[in-house]
Formats: C-alpha cells, sequence, structure tokens
C-alpha cells in the first residue's frame, strides 16, 4: 500500500481561489508555512504563519523543530475541526506544503493542501502548472500592513 496515499487521505487539495473563498466564508484557516524572510514581499490576507524551516544567516534551511507544536496550538486557538472549519497550508511552490500535510499526518493532526501556494506548483521546467496567490491576483498583506 502506498503510504503517502494513507497518510494524506482525509487531507484535501485546495485551488488559491477555492481556499481564500472558504477564508472569506469563515471555513477555512489558511497558514502559510513560508519562512518569515519569503514573506517579505507579501502574504496571503488573512493568513497566520509557522514557518516549516527557517532559514540561517548563510541560507541553510532547519526544521523548525515547534512546527508540530505551533501547529497544534493555532488550531486549538482558531477552532478547526475538520468538518466544519478545516484548515490548509500553503508555501511558494507546493513542496513544502505537501510536506507538511505528510508531517502533520504523522503527529495524527489533518491539514489540508493548497499547492498553488504563493507562487505556483511548478513542473520540472520551472513552468506554472498551478497558479498561486500572486497569479490569481488574491488580496495581498504586507509586514506594514500587516
Amino acid at each position: 500500500m502506498d503510504e503517502t496515499a494513507t497518510l494524506s487521505a482525509t487531507s484535501r487539495r485546495w485551488s488559491v481561489s477555492a481556499a481564500y473563498d472558504a477564508m472569506q466564508a469563515g471555513s477555512l484557516l489558511y497558514i502559510d508555512i513560508r519562512d518569515g524572510v519569503e514573506c517579505a514581499d507579501g502574504f496571503p490576507v488573512g493568513a497566520a504563519h509557522v514557518p516549516l524551516y527557517r532559514f540561517d544567516t548563510v541560507g541553510t534551511a532547519h526544521l523548525n523543530a515547534q512546527f508540530v507544536d505551533e501547529i497544534r496550538t493555532l488550531l486549538r486557538g482558531h477552532g478547526c475541526d475538520g468538518a466544519v472549519r478545516r484548515a490548509a497550508v500553503g508555501c511558494a511552490h507546493g513542496v513544502r506544503s505537501r510536506q507538511a500535510v505528510m508531517l502533520l499526518a504523522l503527529a495524527g493532526i489533518v491539514v489540508d493542501d493548497v499547492p498553488g501556494g504563493w507562487d505556483g506548483r511548478r513542473d520540472e521546467l520551472g513552468r506554472v502548472i498551478e497558479p498561486g496567490w500572486r497569479q490569481v491576483g488574491l488580496p495581498i498583506a504586507t509586514k506594514s500592513a500587516a
């Protein structure tokens, strides 16, 4: 049996537009898992922020050791029960969001994936195959506006 399919069986995939609509309806908490530096040019309006990785001063990524605990606390605080209100993670291109869904599933936490993320999911040649938040033109916040 494919372990990936088993672990993500109860997770959903959202387009950025559908995720935004669900956020507006109050039925989805979007969690941007990009590093804070990556969010300097903006982030989805209304999104929470918990980085999956943190980058050191030379640009090396390190897994955020508190990621699972931070997500668990965030979900409790926002009433995400998986039925009435779901949570979804997004990153830049969908790679880390998939990792986060799997990591959280191993900890018994179900979250959904928004593979388009901020800059769109890309194929092996770097072409956008699923548009991201910016390509679709959804509302963007900046740190100065937050």
